[in-house]
C-alpha cells in the first residue's frame, strides 16, 4: 500500500497491528511491540484515531507483559488524550484504554484511581453497548472491592458480569476469559456449609 493518503495509512496500520497479533499469540513480544508501535505511528500519521487506541491498547498490553507498567501507563495516558475531545466528550473506543489504566492502577495498589478508570470504561460499554469490555470491566471492579473488603460491592459486580455471560453474545475468548475469573478464587462463591449432623 502506497503511504501517500490517510486511506492508505489507515490500511497499512490495520495490516500491521495483525502483524502484532499474530506476534503476539505466537509469543514473539518483542515482535509484537515492534509491530504496534509501527502501527500506532502509521495510523497518527492517518489521522486513525480509532486505530491509534487500538495501536496503542495492544502496544501497552505487551508493555504489561514484558513488566514495562510505567511506559505501559504513558501509552495508555496518551492515547486517551487524543480521544478527549473538546467539552471533555470521550471517543467510545476509549473504553479499552481506561480498562487498561484501571488494570494498572490496580496492580499499584492505587484502588481510587483504579476505580475511576474502571467506572470510566463501564459507563463507556454501557454506553456504547460494548458487552466484552463491560463484562471484563466487572470483574476487575470486584477484584478491587474485594481487596478493599467490600463483599456486598465485588459480589454485585460479580452478578453484573454473570448477567452479561448470560443475557448477551460474548465473543467466545471473552466470555471464557469472564467465566474462568468468576470461577476462580477469590470472585467464585464459597462451597456451601456442609449440611447439619
Amino acid at each position: 500500500l502506497p503511504d501517500t493518503d490517510p486511506f492508505s495509512r489507515s490500511m497499512r496500520s490495520v495490516a500491521t497491528s495483525i502483524l502484532g497479533d499474530a506476534s503476539w499469540m505466537n509469543g514473539e513480544l518483542e515482535e509484537a511491540r515492534r509491530a504496534y508501535t509501527i502501527a500506532l505511528n502509521v495510523a497518527r500519521a492517518a489521522g486513525n484515531l480509532g486505530m491509534v487506541a487500538l495501536a496503542s491498547s495492544n502496544l501497552a498490553g505487551v508493555l504489561v507483559e514484558q513488566g514495562h507498567l510505567h511506559e505501559a501507563a504513558r501509552v495508555y495516558e496518551d492515547a486517551v488524550t487524543l480521544a478527549t475531545r473538546p467539552g471533555s466528550q470521550v471517543l467510545p473506543w476509549a473504553d479499552r484504554l481506561y480498562a487498561g489504566l484501571g488494570r494498572l492502577h490496580y496492580e499499584w495498589n492505587h484502588f481510587d484511581a483504579a476505580a475511576e478508570f474502571i467506572h470510566r470504561c463501564i459507563e463507556l460499554c454501557q454506553q456504547w453497548e460494548d458487552w466484552d469490555l463491560l463484562a471484563r470491566g466487572y470483574v476487575m471492579l470486584a477484584r478491587r472491592e474485594l481487596a478493599l473488603s467490600h463483599p456486598g460491592q465485588a459480589e454485585a459486580a460479580m452478578r453484573a458480569a454473570h448477567r452479561l455471560l448470560i443475557q448477551q453474545p460474548l465473543a467466545p475468548r471473552h466470555s471464557i476469559w469472564v467465566q474462568s475469573a468468576l470461577a476462580a478464587p477469590p470472585l467464585a462463591p464459597p462451597p456451601p456449609p456442609p449440611p447439619p449432623p
